[in-house]
């Protein structure tokens, strides 16, 4: 694998981390203190989690995020508003998810890490 030169902005964080991203499984995100190690974790609505009025906290912030992690994002904000309306959601859901993913159950690879990415984020 030959090196590559980075030609762009070097001041441009955002350029910079997307261009790493393209080059290498990196993962970056220049928007965040954390490191985005667990799938479908996003650090900045996590922080929200457990505010007064969350649910419509996390709706607002989760149309700021781009579209590779918007699919996330949208689901942190349905996931909040199921839990502040039923406290019980998210241990059935996490058990729901688990049962799915234990079971022999014909799925994609890509869906199967979309579950797995939402027990994560439970």
């Amino acid at each position: 694998r030959r090196p590559a030169r980075y030609e762009g902005p070097d001041d441009d964080v955002e350029a910079v981390a997307a261009w790493l991203d393209k080059r290498g499984n990196f993962r970056l995100d220049p928007r965040s203190s954390y490191p985005r190690s667990a799938p479908g974790r996003l650090w900045k609505l996590d922080a929200l989690l457990g505010t007064p009025d969350a649910a419509r906290r996390i709706a607002e912030a989760s149309e700021a995020y781009g579209a590779d992690q918007r699919t996330f994002a949208d689901f942190y904000a349905k996931a909040s508003a199921k839990a502040a309306a039923d406290p019980a959601y998210v241990a059935a859901e996490t058990a729901r998810l688990a049962q799915l993913l234990a079971g022999n159950t014909r799925m994609s690879n890509a869906k199967r890490k979309e579950l797995e990415a939402r027990v994560t984020i439970f």
